[in-house]
């Protein structure tokens, strides 16, 4: 197994066993918030739930088997346009019910009038509190650390999104501590301010992910064919194809005829490709079939074709994949 094979297992092992530590965290947030009624702790699982969809959208972006890179580039199937429409519908009930709920609590308070949701806490309810502090922070230091071992984006972003859902939960905690001292308003109070922060967590999220989730070209085909066109040895080139984010990552297709019959110069003439790209687009990966054949009035023969390798060794194959961090 190589290098890049190793990160590619790790990440997406990590990423599973987040997902579902969150997901039951989540859960654990949601029962415990309605049964002390408090709806600070209602308000902070948005938060959770705008992580967990985060997470899933990055673990979906690396296992699904279309993706011959396992790099966030491709997106935008059935099952990713199902997760997006959940996401949204779930979270806009969910804030605006909070939100009608949160503006009864205030104005009762205001009021002086009875709580329709009469909050309390105890011991027992800060204690679990400070336990999903812990745990939310020894995910976001996992991801993080994996994130700077493997360099995938993808990770560095959740751990940031478990990293801001924790300090949210200190604000939950201190709410609680005041409702347990006899202090309703507390709760009410952050319950506000956190669904106002979790419009931008659920726009930020959605601004991330969302460019991964549509399948759209890239690199226009025809601005690719003029930049490799201008590559001395290139006569020909078609079958182009780019997915990605220009300067986060791109995966290239592509398909070329080289004048020179002598097949030695095509490891020459790919690592040219990859420079050229690489210096105008950043990050990128590449897969080049290259045909050497100088006849440009048939199309190349399959058995022509060569996979020319990062060292300049050449393979039958039908293609050349070479990656470019």
């Amino acid at each position: 197994m190589t290098d890049r094979q190793d990160r590619y297992f790790i990440s997406r092992s990590v990423l599973w066993a987040t997902l579902w530590l969150t997901i039951l965290l989540l859960g654990a947030k949601v029962w415990m918030g309605w049964e002390f009624q408090s709806l600070a702790l209602l308000a902070q699982s948005l938060h959770s739930e705008i992580a967990t969809f985060s997470l899933l959208f990055s673990w979906l972006a690396v296992t699904s088997p279309d993706r011959p890179t396992g790099e966030e580039i491709y997106g935008h199937g059935k099952r990713e346009t199902f997760l997006v429409l959940l996401f949204a519908v779930s979270f806009a009930v969910a804030w605006l019910g909070l939100a009608f709920f949160c503006l009864q609590q205030l104005a009762a308070i205001w009021n002086q009038a009875p709580l329709p949701f009469p909050v309390r806490a105890n011991l027992p309810m800060l204690q679990f509190l400070g336990l999903f502090l812990v745990a939310t922070l020894a995910l976001a230091l996992l991801d993080r650390i994996q994130a700077r071992i493997c360099r995938y984006p993808m990770l560095r972003f959740n751990a940031e999104q478990l990293f801001k859902d924790a300090g949210l939960m200190l604000l939950t905690l201190a709410s609680a501590i005041g409702v347990w001292w006899g202090e309703p308003l507390f709760d009410s109070i952050a319950a506000a301010i956190l669904l106002v922060l979790a419009l931008e967590g659920f726009w930020r999220v959605l601004i991330w992910h969302f460019p991964l989730l549509v399948e759209q070209t890239a690199i226009a085909p025809e601005v690719l064919e003029r930049t490799i066109l201008k590559i001395d040895g290139v006569i020909k080139c078609y079958n182009i194809k780019s997915r990605g984010l220009i300067g986060r990552f791109v995966y290239i297709s592509i398909s070329l005829v080289l004048e020179s019959g002598d097949r030695q110069l095509a490891p020459k003439v790919a690592r040219k490709i990859e420079q050229v790209l690489r210096e105008r687009y950043g990050p990128i990966q590449i897969t080049c079939t290259i045909e050497t054949d100088p006849d440009l009035n048939r199309q190349p023969s399959p058995s022509k074709k060569s996979r020319i390798s990062a060292n300049g060794e050449r393979e039958a194959a039908n293609s050349e994949q070479r990656t470019v961090k």
